[in-house]
């Protein structure tokens, strides 16, 4: 058995947190822009949906991490434009974020910040509407690397109009509010300790992820891991958190069949593409820095073992149909069993057993 790695968290107070489906979808990405060794008879990821969150500590304090796609695709960045020209993906978005909070009593002005993880697309979504008074929060190094730019520079990747007067704040990991949490340099973002951002670089300049305290006594988290990985099976299995020895299948496609799978035939899967049963599925193959890319993924798993912590990111299909969405909160994940219940959906798609099974279920 591995050493189990520790990760206290100082106490504090929780944060109500909320996930927000953006309406926005990805789909027809390639299986090789993002992830090896191939799965035979796969040749595209599952679609990707696109998340974001809504989050309220005990002061009342609001604030958004990450906006999904913009709605009008057509006012992007006009270098985000021309990427999407070239590629075959089938990018679809219904409503902006704005419009969801609105939907639901909030307003524009009841938000202090919207955390940008990093500078992607499907992350910055549409600032415009929100009033000036909302901050926008980011990581290191992005002002250097992405302002000042207006929008009619084609190799800008963010229109001017979501940050021309509006405070711009980057996080400063060595500052007053700066800990360790595990491996990784946190900032402890409402200074209560219920919101903690995380420096996960690697996918990008300043990639950030946060961790959220949802309950106490004992305390309990929800990992916000935003582009830190793409994929579930880039995370698991992993040494802390090998498959089990039987996979049931009501925590996959079929909730209501209880079906078991033998855990031995993901071994089998995992040995016929080179890997050990205690790697993770998959290796990432896109990243600004590969290297920091892999070692972000490392320090994660050191968390992902811990039955009171649960990870979710950006684009995570496993968790959709199973885990509730806003306005209602995440905070009793636990007491409803989502980890458990989403920990291993991700197999089905890609090992064979459990593709026939699901399809035959």
């Amino acid at each position: 058995m591995p050493d189990f790695p520790s990760h206290t968290i100082p106490p504090g107070r929780t944060a109500k947190v909320c996930l927000i489906d953006t309406t926005a979808t990805i789909d027809n990405i390639p299986f090789a822009r993002l992830l090896e060794p191939p799965v035979e008879g796969v040749t595209r990821i599952p679609i990707l949906r696109t998340y974001s969150f809504f989050l309220e500590n005990s002061q009342g304090r609001k604030v958004l991490f990450d906006l999904g796609a913009r709605k009008d695709l057509q006012n992007l960045a006009p270098s985000v434009r021309s990427m999407l020209g070239t590629v075959e993906w089938i990018v679809k978005v219904e409503k902006d974020v704005l419009d969801i909070l609105q939907e639901n009593g909030y307003k524009g002005t009841d938000i202090e910040a919207i955390v940008w993880s990093h500078h992607h697309w499907d992350h910055i979504g549409n600032v415009a509407p929100f009033p000036k008074s909302v901050d926008l929060v980011v990581g290191p190094g992005f002002k250097e690397a992405y302002l000042p730019g207006p929008s009619a520079i084609d190799d800008n990747p963010i229109p001017a109009s979501d940050y021309m007067g509006r405070e711009m704040i980057e996080v400063d990991f060595n500052g007053p509010r700066s800990l360790k949490i595990g491996r990784m340099m946190a900032h402890d973002y409402f200074g209560d300790g219920s919101f903690y951002l995380l420096n996960t670089p690697g996918h990008s300049v300043g990639h950030l992820s946060a961790v959220v305290r949802t309950s106490t006594n004992p305390d309990t988290f929800v990992i916000l891991g935003a582009d830190a990985i793409h994929e579930t099976g880039e995370l698991r299995p992993s040494q802390y958190l090998p498959i089990p020895e039987t996979l049931n299948l009501a925590h996959l496609s079929n909730p209501q069949q209880n079906i078991l799978c033998p855990g031995h035939a993901v071994h089998q899967f995992q040995e016929s593409r080179g890997r050990k049963p205690t790697d993770a599925l998959f290796k990432p193959t896109a990243g600004y820095n590969m290297v920091d890319v892999r070692s972000t993924i490392e320090m994660l798993q050191e968390f992902d073992w811990n039955e009171n912590y649960f990870f979710i990111y950006a684009h995570d299909g496993s968790i959709k149909g199973i885990v509730e969405e806003f306005p209602i909160p995440l905070n009793d994940w636990k007491e409803k069993d989502w980890g458990l219940l989403t920990k291993w959906r991700f197999l089905e798609y890609y090992v064979p057993c459990l593709r026939s099974i699901a399809a035959s279920a």
